[in-house]
């Protein structure tokens, strides 16, 4: 074949000339990447490495020596009915008793340590105030302890126990967000495969551009536990480049495997077929995987680690699936050849020359080609109707208020700012500023005062 290839071509004909060779090294590349995998360090801080509630926290940290300690909110209620004072007061005891008995715990204060305001007035709800040894910044996961307590305590008690805090919250979020991976993951792979089933019509060429995305995957994962070592990184990170690392994964095997059907169906041989993918689809697939890489790269400046951590795992994932595109695919379909076509599907099995310009998308080409203009015009308006939410969309952050509204903690959450908020749910307000004692510094915080008391009572 007489025909300039480029470095992308000769790099493809490479791999589907030694095929074995490259899936070796993918498969000692896959076997330390599962080793490298259990290494993974998140933080499960979801907030900002430089935002202002961390600058805050450094500010206190600097000017007391002291760090925000990690705190829990137990919440002991009475089910309707005559209140057993005996029992409420005995459960109170027993709870607070068995949390100073933990290491973990520094202080713990009840209304039987006469703070009245840790009781509501009718008797029936009572809060305990459990303060750890823990940073707020620190991995929460020794705070277990204190979770079990709690959970104890409801169990065996005929009252009510639940909690809010800085450990129940961690750890409800870390269980929503695995479950919500591993249904979603699920879900996306099985919604992927019918999607390649129907593009392709052949169970083979449907499965391997999945195969391709989940060894991306996997690869990307042991990047990033390697980075963690040094670096820090947020414990949703490996969701989001799984989402990405499929997408793209998947985007790019589809384009190659479909072009090398094609050339096939022109009458090359194999090699041919594949260098002829490498020098086309492979090519556009390595620009694409740039132009994306560098678009991602935009979160690395913004000071929300979550960002930060989204554009690192999003940009070795991409990198990782051009990698696996630009190796391993070839050499899959170097040792498949015409094989990627094994059990086809009746109906959607049948293919078109690859001649062919006919069927949905050859309609859509040509009215397109043909008239460019009124394309553009109808495609601008109907993309600007599509974006037209975007005016009216309503933005919150992320925090307590997300989580799910049958659970204990936001149970506890709606019941402590109900009843308990006056002098119990506080905020540090740190003022920085070359004299704080100067008046517009005091007016200042006078007012943000007044402004707070009005809108939260």
């Amino acid at each position: 074949m007489n025909r300039k290839l480029g470095w992308t071509g000769e790099l493809t004909r490479a791999a589907a000339q030694r095929p074995w060779r490259v899936l070796g090294l993918w498969v000692l590349l896959l076997v330390g990447s599962f080793f490298l995998a259990g290494n993974l360090n998140f933080t499960s801080d979801g907030g900002v490495a430089s935002s202002d509630a961390r600058r805050a926290s450094a500010l206190v940290r600097e000017a007391t020596g002291q760090e925000l300690r990690a705190e829990e909110f137990v919440l002991v209620e009475a089910a309707d009915g005559p209140l057993d004072e005996q029992l409420f007061g005995d459960t109170v005891s027993s709870i607070v008793e068995d949390m100073r008995a933990l290491a973990i715990v520094e202080t713990v204060v009840s209304y039987q340590d006469g703070a009245e305001s840790l009781r509501t007035v009718d008797g029936r709800m009572a809060l305990i105030q459990v303060t750890t040894t823990l940073a707020e910044d620190d991995d929460l996961e020794p705070g277990a302890p204190v979770l079990a307590t709690v959970e104890e305590a409801n169990a065996n008690s005929a009252l009510r126990v639940t909690t809010i805090g800085s450990l129940s919250v961690t750890r409800l979020f870390g269980e929503m967000a695995d479950e919500t991976f591993q249904k979603g993951e699920l879900i996306g792979i099985a919604t992927a495969l019918v999607i390649m089933l129907l593009v392709f019509g052949a169970v083979v060429a449907a499965v391997i551009p999945i195969l391709v995305a989940v060894v991306a995957i996997f690869t990307a994962v042991a990047i990033i536990a390697t980075i963690t070592q040094i670096w820090e990184l947020n414990e949703f990170t490996v969701i989001v480049t799984t989402m990405v690392g499929l997408a793209v994964g998947i985007d790019y095997s589809l384009f190659i495997v479909q072009r090398f059907r094609e050339e096939r169906d022109r009458g090359f041989e194999k090699l041919d077929a594949i260098a002829i993918t490498g020098a086309t689809a492979s090519r556009t697939v390595l620009f694409s995987g740039i132009a994306v890489a560098i678009a991602l790269s935009g979160m690395l400046i913004m000071p929300d680690i979550l960002f930060k951590s989204f554009g690192v795992g999003t940009m070795i994932v991409v990198v990782t699936a051009v990698a696996a595109a630009l190796t391993l695919l070839p050499a899959l379909l170097g040792l498949l050849g015409d094989r990627v076509n094994w059990l086809t599907l009746p109906i959607v099995g049948k293919r078109r020359p690859p001649e062919s310009s006919g069927g949905f998308w050859g309609s859509i080409t040509d009215v397109v080609t043909a008239h460019p203009a009124v394309s553009v015009v109808v495609t601008a308006v109907f993309l600007l109707a599509l974006t037209a939410p975007v005016l009216t969309m309503n933005l919150g952050s992320g925090g307590i208020s997300m989580l799910p509204d049958d659970t204990d903690e936001r149970h506890a959450f709606d019941v402590v700012i109900t009843h308990f908020s006056d002098g119990i749910i506080t905020a540090d307000v740190v003022v920085l500023a070359p004299d704080v004692s100067t008046a517009e510094v005091t007016h200042g915080c006078e007012a943000a005062h007044k402004h707070v008391v009005h809108d939260f009572g």
